[in-house]
């Protein structure tokens, strides 16, 4: 069994008039792992995903975490757009002003797909491109744990598939824990260790369904019927 990365202690939360998104849940991020969190709209995946990532206080609960530094990748790359990608990809080591900040960044360019293209404006690069760059941005602080909220949900089939296999490569190397919010199950299921199930507000609210095909795990797995079975696990505790 791996470490536990974050905890979250019987937490709740809701939008006022006594409103709940859920109540209750409990669970843990293991150290090494991806986590995925899926649910119908407006269960609270985002919402849970910025407490956890200390972004908005829980009305009630706690998050308790044993790491040193965290990221998020976004829907969107935000990426500045008079910025060229090393620009974007330095800056939060700029922000930290760390030494050897140009050379790390486009290390990371480089290990992400996008070494040729350092120079290049956002408006020069594709919606893939785009996400490497804001993946790299994320992965050169060298975070412990990574949130990812719908990250490659505006990208196209192909090129979805093409991110995956970037993402599971990158997880394989650096071993980051991460945490992301999807409503692809299948992508879900590829990519995960475990899949978060968040229901409604009860105490039984997140049912967690394991994923335990050993890595590294290809496009083909997904033809499989260990594939198809886990998905539908994931779909009847929808």
């Amino acid at each position: 069994m791996a470490d536990s990365c974050l905890r979250i202690l019987n937490l709740s939360h809701g939008w006022g008039q006594g409103a709940s998104l859920f109540r209750g849940l409990n669970a843990e991020l293991r150290t090494g792992e991806i986590t995925a969190l899926v649910g119908l709209s407006g269960c609270g995946k985002s919402t849970l995903l910025k407490i956890a990532a200390g972004l908005l206080k829980p009305q009630d609960g706690s998050i308790e975490g044993q790491y040193n530094r965290s990221a998020m990748v976004f829907q969107s790359p935000s990426l500045l757009p008079w910025r060229s990608a090393l620009q974007n990809a330095v800056l939060p080591l700029e922000l930290r002003r760390s030494p050897d900040a140009n050379q790390r960044a486009t290390q990371m360019l480089h290990k992400v797909g996008l070494q040729g293209a350092e120079a290049r404006l956002p408006h020069e690069m594709s919606g893939g491109m785009k996400m490497r760059c804001a993946i790299a941005r994320a992965l050169v602080v060298d975070p412990d744990l990574l949130f990812l909220d719908e990250a490659f949900s505006a990208l196209d089939a192909l090129t979805r598939k093409e991110v995956h296999a970037l993402f599971l490569q990158l997880h394989a190397e650096i071993r980051f824990t991460a945490l992301m919010v999807t409503h692809d199950i299948e992508e879900a299921v590829l990519l995960a260790n475990q899949i978060w199930v968040l229901k409604g507000p009860d105490a039984s609210a997140m049912k967690i369904v394991p994923v335990e095909k050993a890595r590294p795990r290809t496009a083909q797995w997904r033809h499989s019927p260990e594939f198809g079975s886990i998905c539908a696990s994931v779909e009847a505790a929808l």
